[in-house]
This record gives structure tokens, C-alpha cells and sequence, in this order.
């Protein structure tokens, strides 16, 4: 979704290919967007919003999948950056993924 200053919308376009039940999702520091699956065995996908890479299934959801609401990272600490995803039922998890290694 594209706003103008004032917060109207002026533009929206599907970014998310092949996906199924997708909620909310959250933005990464190097402007690719997280897109959550809501369903079971759903799985976070990183897209790319201009288009010029292809959208990949990330380790955020892990190899099972879940019911995924959001995502968020914490990248005070940019060599070792944490992120973060949560999970839409009742005992739903926060999940925290640290990667060993970082681009």
C-alpha cells in the first residue's frame, strides 16, 4: 500500500505470490517486507516490494511451520540481529530467531 504525505492511499499492488492466508507481516532494514502465513503450517516469506528479487520462504517459521500473525527484528546489534514472529492462537508462541551467521 502507497500513501501520500496526508495518509490517503494512492496505490496498492500484491507483492506476495503463491501464498495462502497471508496477515500481517513487518519490514526488514534492508526494505524487503516479511509476509506471515495465517494458516496451518504457514511459513514467513521475505518479498522484495519493487520487484527485483524473487520472494523466498525464510527460517522464521522453522521447517513445520505455524499460524503466523507478525514479524519484527531487533538490529541494535547489526552483526547479530534477532527477529522475531508470532503466532495467531491462543497459546501461540513469540518465536525469537537469531541467525548464527549474518550476510
Amino acid at each position: 500500500i502507497e500513501f501520500d504525505r496526508d495518509g490517503e492511499v494512492i496505490d496498492y499492488r500484491m507483492i506476495a505470490q503463491n501464498t495462502s492466508m497471508n496477515c500481517g507481516g513487518g519490514a526488514t532494514w534492508w526494505n524487503t517486507y516479511l509476509s506471515c502465513e495465517e494458516e496451518r503450517n504457514g511459513h514467513v516469506w521475505e518479498v522484495d516490494p519493487t520487484g527485483q528479487s524473487p520472494q523466498r520462504r525464510t527460517l522464521l517459521g522453522g521447517q513445520s511451520g505455524g499460524v503466523f500473525e507478525s514479524a519484527a527484528f531487533d538490529d541494535r546489534n547489526k552483526e547479530y540481529p534477532k527477529f522475531y514472529v508470532t503466532e495467531d492462537h491462543k497459546a501461540g508462541a513469540l518465536r525469537r530467531f537469531s541467525p548464527e551467521r549474518f550476510m
